[in-house]
């Protein structure tokens, strides 16, 4: 895995992204191209990706879709930041960096935004 990326936020979940590249073997023959890759992801709120994770899971991958994995991770807390990662279901060592994402304050949420110093609320 070389990509944790996340997209589409909303309150209470977010895509999350990545792209599992298939090692060769020792010999440097790549693996067959027609089984498919299982990758799994875990997203909480430590940064170290410790504890139990909010949301986790499973997907599969193939050759087909460049082995591209889109998830959703849902149960989240509006306006949260939240850490990521993704590994590999047969090899937990072989995992993506972490990453961050916040989700979206929902529409009973105060907000207040900034433009050049001044504040609107």
């Amino acid at each position: 895995m070389n990509l944790a990326i996340q997209g589409d936020p909303l309150d209470t979940s977010i895509i999350l992204w990545t792209r599992a590249e298939p090692l060769s073997s020792g010999s440097g023959q790549l693996p067959d191209q027609n089984v498919p890759v299982c990758v799994s992801y875990k997203i909480g709120t430590s940064s170290d990706i410790s504890g139990n994770p909010i949301d986790s899971g499973e997907a599969f991958t193939s050759y087909d879709i460049d082995f591209t994995v889109k998830v959703e991770a849902t149960g989240l807390e509006a306006d949260t930041k939240y850490f990521y990662q993704f590994a590999d279901c047969t090899n937990p060592s072989i995992v993506s960096p972490i990453g961050t994402t916040r989700t979206l304050a929902n529409s009973n949420s105060e907000s207040s935004f900034g433009f050049d110093g001044q504040r609107i609320e």
